[in-house]
């Protein structure tokens, strides 16, 4: 499922997954592999990585070998394997305790899922909660939140 809505000049991961079912998981997955690996090393794996493992569930229980050989090209193929596997089972937890929307008003219940930092915190309030004022150190999201910033002022 897609939602209609414009697309940045950047066209960056995070924001690609935006009206697919599992959006937050899948944004944490991309940031995940997005750490110390560049988005044009990452991107042409995508599509394939959600053939494989559509959402959570499929990805916290998955045969650990087969996630690693797939991962293992970005570098950090292990820890990866562990973050990806471990998040996506937390992830599935979270979303079984957390069944009132509006639940959450930001991401800081981000903190506490395996492999994901300050980025990813800042990449799922800036893509799901549509928040305009975070300040990241990542250049990527900066620009995109610069370019945000001009829709919202032209509109």
């Amino acid at each position: 499922m897609t939602t209609n809505r414009t697309i940045s000049p950047y066209n960056l991961l995070q924001e690609q997954q935006i009206g697919h079912e599992h959006a937050e998981w899948r944004i944490l997955v991309c940031c995940i592999l997005l750490n110390r690996t560049h988005g044009r090393v990452v991107r042409p794996m995508m599509d394939e990585l959600w053939q494989r493992w559509p959402g959570p569930m499929s990805m916290a229980h998955c045969m650990p070998d087969q996630l690693l050989a797939f991962v293992r090209p970005l570098g950090f193929g292990e820890q990866r394997t562990r973050n990806l596997r471990h998040m996506s089972d937390q992830y599935v937890e979270l979303d079984r305790a957390v069944t009132v929307p509006g639940t959450f008003v930001d991401g800081g219940w981000v903190r506490g899922m395996s492999g994901c930092g300050q980025y990813a915190v800042d990449s799922i309030n800036i893509f799901v909660y549509g928040k305009t004022d975070v300040v990241t150190s990542d250049t990527w999201l900066n620009k995109y939140l610069e370019w945000k910033r001009e829709q919202r002022h032209q509109a």
